[in-house]
């Protein structure tokens, strides 16, 4: 039994080791030919370099979850200044001059106290899970102001915090 077993392994090894007609440098010629060779850049673009911006700071949007935390670097530059805002909207019914009643809705940003955060005044904005966790769920403002040679940049983007979502299967 034991020597049909090891005729067996050293056939298989066998059939591998003789159906493969590509070398290793053809079959990764074969794989590269799949992607389209694009030139780098030279050098990143920095707040005061020319065709640079402000836009470019901050994504669009972030989510948190209230187990997680946040970490954000700023390109180099003189100074920096982050700021959150907790955004409330609130909804009330208000009848106008013709006696039609309509819903106006007035948006309330309240900043929100960085102070125990780390690294709020230098390039980098440090929200750990212990202070992501305190905060309410919801819809929050962040603001990124960078000053460099004379120049201000701003940027801002929507930081939503939610609770937490675990699937169990």
């Amino acid at each position: 039994m034991k020597r049909y077993t090891v005729l067996a392994i050293f056939s298989i090894f066998l059939f591998l080791f003789t159906s493969c007609g590509n070398s290793i440098e053809d079959m990764l010629e074969q794989y590269n030919e799949g992607f389209e060779y694009i030139r780098a850049r030279q050098k990143s673009l920095e707040p005061g370099d020319p065709g640079y911006d402000e836009n470019w700071l901050l994504l669009d949007k972030y989510t948190l979850t209230l187990d997680s935390s946040l970490d954000l670097n700023a390109p180099t530059a003189d100074s920096y200044a982050w700021a959150i805002f907790k955004v409330d909207i609130i909804k009330q019914t208000v009848i106008s001059v013709d006696g039609i009643p309509y819903t106006a809705e007035e948006v309330v940003k309240t900043e929100v106290n960085l102070a125990r955060t780390t690294s709020i005044k230098s390039s980098s904005l440090i929200l750990p899970k212990e202070f992501v966790s305190k905060m309410e769920t919801g819809t929050y403002e962040l603001r990124l102001v960078v000053f460099k040679n004379g120049y201000r940049y701003k940027d801002s983007a929507q930081l939503y915090v939610v609770e937490p979502f675990y699937e169990f299967f």
